[in-house]
C-alpha cells in the first residue's frame, strides 16, 4: 500500500497551496499606489480552512498513540519557538519604527499573544488579533491540541474531541456569547479540525479509496467562489464544506496524486512561509514595487507574482536555516532529557524494591 509519506504526498503539497493562498490574501490588501480590483476579494483567506482540516487529519494519523506528555512536548516544539521568534522580530520592527518603549497595554498584548490567549487587538478594536496578526489561527490550533490531549488522557482520541467540539459549537450557536475566549472556543471553524480528524479515521481504517479525487479540484474551485455567496453564515458553511472536500480529495488520490517536488518542499516550509511573509517578504516586495513605474494589470500581476516568489524564498530560507535545525535540536534535547528522567525513575523504583 505504500508509506504514509507516499499516500499523503498530496497533503504536503496542499500545505504549500494553502500557505501561498494566505500570502495572496495579504498581498492583495489595499495599497494606495496599487491598481487592485482584488482588494475586496476574500477567497484566498480560505487557505486557513485547508490548514485547519489538515491539522485535524495529521493529529489522528501521526499522534493518536502518543502519551500526553509526549504529545504536548512535540506540539510545543513544533509551534512555539518559531512563532515567538517571528513575534519578537515584528515587535523589534515596531519599536524601532516608533522609537518608544512599550506601555502597559502593549505589554499585555504581547504577553497574551505569546501565550495564545484570544483577545482584542489594541490597534484594531473588535478584531481578535495577536501582535503577529497571522497568529490568530494558532490560537485555534493550540485549543484543538488541548482538546485532543484530553482525548489522549481519557484514551478516547476521537470520541472526546468530537463531543467537546460539537458541544462548544452548539453553545456558540445557541448562546449569546461575545467575549474573545467564547468567540474563539465556540467558533464553527473548530468543525474543520473535527472533520479532518474523522478523515484521519477513514484513512487509517482503509477507506481512503472511497473518497473521490475530483473532490480536490472541486473544493478548490468552491473556495474561490464562496465569497460571492451572500450571507456570512452561508459563506462560512461553504468554506468548511469546500475545505473538507479539498483534503478528502487529496486523501482519495493517495499515491496516484501527481508529485511536484517544489510544492512538497514548500509544504515542508509552509509554517515558515506563513509566519514570515507579513513580517519580511511583503514589506520587501512593497518597498520594491512602489518604485517601479508600472500601472494597471501589469503592475498588479508583477506585484503578486513577486510577492509569491519572495515569500516562498524567504520561507524556504527560514525553514532550512532556522526552523528545521532549531526544531531538530529541541526535539533531540527534549527526547534525551525525557529518557534520562525515565531512566532515573526506573533506577529509583528498582532500588526501593
Amino acid at each position: 500500500m505504500g508509506s504514509d509519506k507516499d499516500r499523503l504526498a498530496a497533503i504536503q503539497s496542499l500545505r504549500a497551496v494553502a500557505a501561498l493562498m494566505v500570502v495572496l490574501h495579504h498581498a492583495r490588501n489595499p495599497i494606495p499606489w496599487l491598481w487592485n480590483p482584488l482588494a475586496h476579494y476574500e477567497a484566498f483567506a480560505s487557505g486557513v480552512d485547508i490548514f485547519f482540516v489538515i491539522s485535524g487529519l495529521i493529529m489522528y494519523v501521526a499522534a493518536r498513540d502518543e502519551r500526553w506528555g509526549e504529545f504536548i512536548g512535540k506540539r510545543v516544539i513544533r509551534v512555539v519557538p518559531m512563532y515567538w521568534i517571528a513575534t519578537f522580530a515584528l515587535l523589534a520592527i515596531e519599536v524601532a519604527r516608533h522609537l518608544a518603549p512599550l506601555d502597559a497595554t502593549q505589554l499585555s498584548h504581547l504577553l497574551r499573544s505569546l501565550l495564545f490567549i484570544p483577545h482584542e487587538s489594541p490597534d484594531k478594536p473588535g478584531q481578535l488579533y495577536p501582535l503577529l496578526a497571522v497568529g490568530w489561527t494558532l490560537n485555534y490550533e493550540m485549543f484543538f491540541y488541548a482538546l485532543f490531549c484530553i482525548g489522549i488522557v481519557l484514551r478516547r482520541v476521537v470520541a472526546v474531541p468530537t463531543a467537546l467540539i460539537l458541544a462548544l459549537v452548539a453553545a456558540g450557536a445557541l448562546g449569546d456569547l461575545h467575549g474573545p475566549l467564547a468567540r474563539t472556543y465556540t467558533s464553527p471553524l473548530l468543525l474543520e479540525f473535527l472533520c479532518g480528524l474523522w478523515l484521519g479515521v477513514l484513512y487509517r481504517r482503509g477507506h481512503a479509496d472511497r473518497l473521490p479525487g475530483w473532490l480536490l479540484p472541486a473544493g478548490l474551485v468552491g473556495l474561490l467562489l464562496v465569497p460571492t455567496v451572500s450571507g456570512e453564515g452561508l459563506a462560512l458553511a461553504g468554506r468548511i464544506v469546500c475545505g473538507v472536500a479539498v483534503v478528502a480529495g487529496a486523501i482519495g488520490l493517495g499515491a496516484r496524486a501527481p508529485r511536484y517536488a517544489l510544492l512538497e518542499r514548500l509544504g515542508d516550509a509552509s509554517y515558515s512561509v506563513y509566519l514570515t511573509h507579513t513580517v519580511v517578504a511583503l514589506l520587501l516586495v512593497q518597498a520594491l514595487w512602489a518604485r517601479i513605474p508600472l500601472q494597471g494589470p501589469l503592475q498588479l500581476a508583477g506585484y503578486l507574482l513577486t510577492a509569491l516568489g519572495v515569500s516562498a524564498l524567504v520561507g524556504l530560507a527560514s525553514y532550512r536555516g532556522l526552523e528545521r535545525p532549531l526544531t531538530r535540536w529541541l526535539r533531540r534535547t527534549w527526547t534525551e532529557r525525557m529518557a534520562r528522567r525515565k531512566s532515573a525513575s526506573s533506577g529509583a523504583a528498582a532500588e526501593s524494591r
